[in-house]
């Protein structure tokens, strides 16, 4: 069910687990994440107890924690377990992706920079890592160096047009807009068949110059429009 994204039934089978056995780790812990992105925090942490008295050394407990102390800001409390979970598992990447994140939010930065150099110099195709990077850098108002990490990324998986997007709209927020433009016309030129790109340029030429944006539009249509899906 998680794989064919239906959540709903995968919510009942992991329900229906653990009526038939409270202590099944890996159910409680799944449970977890929903009831914390649910909002049902106290089921979460009822999950987790489960867990952790089934498997009371297993690190995935207290990540698990962590990451519902961070959602109740609780953050030194959060970091506590998420550097436990480290300690027993170094290589873990969601661990370490959980323990930056922490010390983003806490706006440690020189910390947070250290922690993902660490992880990329173990993990050096983890996007997650990119993103934290360019989230610690912009939130220091780095911009040159955001955009870096972010045209880093777009670098690395070209294909990827959520990450174009993120450029363009984050040089478009520092009144960068020649530069946002540029990015999402060398997406359509590099991903020639994605119509989202030639939409997504057409919409941001909307906002600044109309007589442009109907000029893209009229290319797009005339490129295939929607049978170049």
């Amino acid at each position: 069910f998680e794989q064919q994204k239906a959540p709903q039934e995968m919510f009942r089978e992991l329900q229906t687990t653990v009526q038939i056995d409270p202590n099944h780790v890996e159910a409680n812990l799944l449970l977890s994440m929903i009831y914390i992105a649910t909002n049902r925090k106290d089921e979460a942490q009822q999950a987790i107890d489960r867990a952790r008295t089934a498997s009371p050394y297993n690190f995935r407990v207290n990540r698990a924690q962590a990451v519902l102390l961070a959602s109740e800001s609780r953050l030194e409390e959060a970091l506590e377990e998420a550097r436990k979970a480290q300690t027993a598992e170094p290589e873990d990447l969601d661990t370490q992706v959980l323990l930056a994140g922490i010390l983003l939010q806490m706006k440690n930065f020189d910390e947070a920079a250290a922690s993902i150099q660490a992880s990329l110099a173990k993990h050096p195709d983890a996007d997650q890592l990119y993103l934290l990077q360019f989230q610690q850098l912009s939130l220091q108002d780095r911009v040159d160096d955001a955009v870096a990490a972010l045209q880093q990324l777009v670098s690395r998986k070209p294909q990827n047009l959520g990450y174009r997007q993120a450029l363009a709209v984050y040089l478009a927020r520092n009144q960068r807009t020649a530069d946002a433009e540029a990015v999402l016309r060398q997406a359509v030129a590099d991903i020639p068949g994605n119509t989202q790109a030639k939409l997504a340029l057409a919409g941001f030429l909307a906002t600044s110059d109309a007589g442009a944006a109907a000029d893209a539009l009229k290319c797009f249509i005339a490129s295939g429009g929607e049978g170049s899906r």
